[in-house]
């Protein structure tokens, strides 16, 4: 049936409302939508409440402020009120429906909906006096001539303002999701739902201009649709790829998969819209929830159930409930406007209309750019003037080259070096440094995984000018020339930035004496299966945080290492070390703050006296070494005491080695599996050699 419209008025003030009246069963079917619109923005915010107000002091919190990622973890507190504030603002519309409809016995919006209040019905009681002006402050607010009510004179000029501002914001969301999401579908799609909410504003208004009502209900459903999908739906589908690797039991993520390259870029990037990563993110999706709420209001003023059983679906004009009529504003058709009302609209609706065409042609440009294969993460940002490439890869088995300038240098020529944060080079027998290197300046990351390097000079070093923000520095079955680092690793310029250098299987034999004037001190420093002989005295002047050589040729434990400022792990595990220094406990003045020493398998039988500060922090662990076989025997009752008890002085030995209860050594010290190797050489190998390698220091059970 088509719309029409009818005027019926109430007993002085003669105001009327401008309703859709619904069907019982499509009233019902809007109430409920309306509930569960609710109810899902409840679960989404507490969800997120919860997430911020659990994460501080997990590993995963360690690690996004580890990266950077996200605002520092000091501010989750804030950040979980703010969400568990939007939650009961949810709350509290759902809990109007829902008591109202209980109290009403009908379905309705809130428990005053159409409600008279007269004098033999006012209620003069502490609690009738505060829901009256609750439900004043309600009115004032959302009533149908409040300050966002649907009647209010300026609610098409309200509208349009909360309009151009979201579509700012979106636009601006947009933009972030062609820069940092390589999914073409998710960007194709929140590109048509804002280019759609910018051409729909001109294009109701102009067809729908004398049906007020519905093409208010139109624009409101739009924004509504536009700011779920904003503030719940994007972060929602970016989660759920993260879902299943997600690890409850360390409340994080195994720390294999911050080594997969494609994995980590697309956390870092996705998560730059999953996570609030500054406060005008913050601000930004508050206007897009509160305007959700602000759109669903509104809406649950348009429309209304049909008062009769007549089979009407229709829009119509009835009477206003008097109590909302007391406000001053005055409700004025659209179509009445001034003239200059109707031409700041057509400036507004022509402004939409054409930014939803320059944002189309920007995503339409941005498409075009080509794909790269040696791109293995590329995305698509609106500016690019060539292919956009997060994640570039030379594999120079892949491409039948051996590793020369010429080689590499054309395929890094394809992409923009400005969008390239991660170099993953693999599989070179010659590789010579391109100085092209020096031109990706936002490169974060470079990895270099079986390849041998023949020259890397300092025309292409890694140097504070050029690489600013690298921090990370990964090298897996690589051949260094000499067994030294090479030039371009120890500039005069080094980047300060860099924090993780991570050498794996290597010919690595030693380190320059003055690295701790090119490299930062405080690092991490993991230097496992390579030819260290000795302990690098240069180490104990960088003064790592995080220390590992794991698997070389020592064969003395530096007791110096323990006594680093700031060393919390060290490990020295699978190397021919056979026993610690005993020299006096006197001579150890500091022992540090090591909250970790590993030294699984190895050949250590004793532990000194001067290593008790460490025990009594249950730091140490000697998981299959011949102290933990000791141990066993104790256990089995094959063996009553150490053998170090009828060799070394007592005063020499640790606490631990006169005792012999097996359950008290065990609370002392740890004799379970933990990893030799820090770096996930198993993943890697399975992500990255051509064939299968053999496995190193696999399980014990």
């Amino acid at each position: 049936m088509a719309p029409r419209s009818k005027r019926s008025f109430s007993a002085s003030p003669r105001h009327y409302e401008q309703i859709i009246l619904l069907s019982p069963l499509k009233f019902a079917l809007a109430w409920t939508g309306l509930l569960s619109l609710h109810g899902l923005c409840i679960g989404y915010f507490v969800m997120v409440a919860r997430v911020y107000h659990d994460l501080p002091g997990t590993f995963l919190a360690a690690l996004l402020d580890f990266y950077s990622l996200g605002l520092r973890s000091t501010n989750y507190p804030r950040l979980s009120a703010i969400h568990l504030a939007l939650a009961c603002v949810h709350g509290v519309f759902a809990g109007l429906m829902i008591i109202g409809s209980l109290l009403r016995r009908r379905l309705v919006f809130h428990p005053l909906q159409g409600y008279v209040i007269t004098s033999e019905r006012r209620d003069d009681s502490l609690i009738g006096t505060i829901l009256r002006r609750i439900y004043r402050l309600y009115v004032f607010f959302y009533g149908r001539r409040g300050v966002f009510g649907v009647e209010n004179r300026y609610f098409d000029l309200l509208l349009l303002s909360r309009e151009c501002l979201e579509t700012v914001l979106q636009s601006y969301q947009a933009y972030r999701l062609s820069r940092f999401v390589s999914r073409l579908w998710l960007n194709r799609v929140y590109i048509t739902l804002l280019v759609l909410n910018c051409w729909s504003t001109p294009f109701i208004h102009t067809i729908l201009k004398r049906k007020v009502v519905l093409s208010r209900l139109c624009l409101l459903l739009g924004d509504a649709l536009l700011d779920l999908f904003s503030s719940i739906g994007l972060p929602v589908i970016l989660m759920m790829s993260y879902y299943r690797d997600y690890d409850p039991k360390i409340s994080g993520f195994a720390m294999y998969f911050w080594y997969n390259d494609e994995w980590v870029v697309h956390f870092f990037n996705e998560f730059q819209l999953v996570l609030v990563v500054s406060w005008m993110d913050m601000f930004s999706r508050v206007v897009f929830a509160l305007g959700l709420v602000g759109a669903m209001e509104n809406i649950k003023a348009l429309v209304r159930p049909l008062p009769t059983k007549a089979a009407r679906s229709v829009g119509v004009l009835v009477a206003v409930a008097p109590q909302e009529a007391t406000s001053s504003l005055t409700f004025s058709p659209h179509f009445s406007l001034l003239p200059l009302r109707r031409g700041l609209d057509r400036v507004v609706f022509t402004t939409l209309a054409l930014w939803g065409l320059v944002v189309l042609g920007l995503h339409v440009h941005a498409q075009t750019q080509r794909d790269i294969s040696q791109c293995l993460v590329q995305v698509h940002p609106w500016t690019a003037t060539q292919p956009a490439c997060v994640l570039l890869a030379i594999d120079c088995h892949l491409n039948n080259v051996r590793g020369y300038p010429d080689d590499i240098a054309p395929f890094w020529a394809l992409v923009d070096p400005t969008t390239v944060t991660r170099i993953v080079i693999r599989h070179c027998p010659e590789l010579h440094m391109p100085s092209k290197l020096q031109e990706f300046n936002r490169l974060d990351t470079l990895k270099l995984y079986n390849s041998s390097i023949v020259d890397w000079s300092d025309a292409a070093a890694l140097t504070g000018q050029h690489h600013p923000v690298v921090t990370s520095l990964f090298f897996v079955r690589v051949n260094f020339p000499d067994g030294q680092l090479p030039p371009g690793m120890v500039s005069s310029d080094f980047p300060r930035s860099a924090f993780d250098f991570e050498f794996a299987i290597t010919n690595l034999r030693s380190l320059p004496d003055d690295l701790d004037t090119k490299w930062s001190l405080g690092t991490t420093i993991y230097i496992e299966v390579s030819q260290l002989d000795h302990y690098p005295s240069v180490l104990t002047r960088l003064g790592p945080t995080s220390l590992s050589l794991a698997a070389n040729r020592l064969t003395e434990f530096p007791v110096e290492t323990l006594q680093i400022p700031g060393l919390t792990f060290v490990s020295f595990a699978a190397n021919p070390i056979s026993t610690l220094e005993t020299i006096p406990y006197t001579d150890v003045i500091d022992i540090g703050v090591v909250t970790a020493l590993k030294l699984m398998e190895t050949n250590i039988s004793s532990l000194p006296q001067w290593l008790d500060p460490l025990i009594n922090r249950r730091a140490v662990n000697l998981f299959h070494s011949p102290f933990c076989e000791f141990v066993r025997d104790v256990e089995i009752g094959t063996r009553m005491h150490f053998p170090a008890v009828d060799t070394t002085p007592p005063d020499e030995l640790a606490t631990v080695m006169m005792l012999s209860d097996a359950k008290a050594i065990r609370k002392a010290i740890t004799c379970n599996h933990y990893y030799v190797l820090l770096y996930p050489l198993t993943n890697e190998d399975e992500w990255s050699a051509l064939t299968p390698q053999p496995v190193l220091y696999p399980l014990t059970k």
